[in-house]
């Protein structure tokens, strides 16, 4: 009869030899892994060297643009940009002042004033120029500017008011107009209203 009792050392035995063996397998593969990790870690490209690099070139100043958008031109540009823009502002509310509204009526009635002009008396050239300062507030105005005709003559017509402190109304002191291509041809408006000191 088959003795299974001893038949049993023998299955033990070999069990554990398979175990162990097994257990040598597992950790030699896992120590090769790891030494094979490492080194595909730490190598290095073979066209890379341990030599410094140096760049020859100059590096780009990144403050260069700023600068170069705050030049001296550009501001003193923008300057002149604004004055223009204030000139032609100002320009503007004199031409539609009622002092030269005024003197063109009186010169358009004055039958002298269209001997000399013609009809159709406006303000001359495509964007007339009002010289001169208006100060309604402080009671002073000081103008002059150039009116044409059919006739294609130009003149030049010059109007002076003041205002007193406790007035409310200006008082005209100079109102008359020279032709500019003959200055004996001068035309008094203020005569024309027939009072040297007109009010308005």
């Amino acid at each position: 009869m088959f003795n299974r009792l001893s038949v049993l050392p023998r299955l033990t035995a070999r069990t554990s030899f398979l175990i162990k063996r097994n257990v040598s397998l597992v950790q030699y593969t896992s120590k090769y892994l790891n030494e094979n990790n490492k080194h595909s870690i730490q190598a290095k490209p073979s066209h890379i060297s341990d030599k410094k690099m140096t760049i020859e070139r100059e590096l780009p100043d990144p403050t260069k643009q700023r600068r170069k958008g705050t030049h001296p031109v550009t501001f003193l540009l923008y300057l002149g940009v604004i004055y223009i823009s204030a000139e032609l502002i100002f320009n503007y509310e004199r031409m539609n002042n009622t002092s030269v509204n005024n003197s063109l009526l009186e010169l358009r009635r004055d039958p002298e004033a269209r001997k000399l002009l013609g009809s159709n008396i406006k303000l001359y050239g495509l964007y007339p120029w009002i010289y001169g300062e208006i100060q309604q507030v402080k009671g002073n105005v000081d103008i002059w500017f150039k009116v044409t005709g059919n006739t294609e003559r130009v003149g030049v017509v010059k109007f002076k008011a003041m205002r007193e402190l406790n007035e409310l109304n200006f008082v005209i002191t100079e109102w008359k107009m020279t032709m500019e291509d003959n200055e004996n041809d001068t035309l008094d408006i203020l005569k024309f209203n027939g009072d040297e000191n007109v009010r308005l």
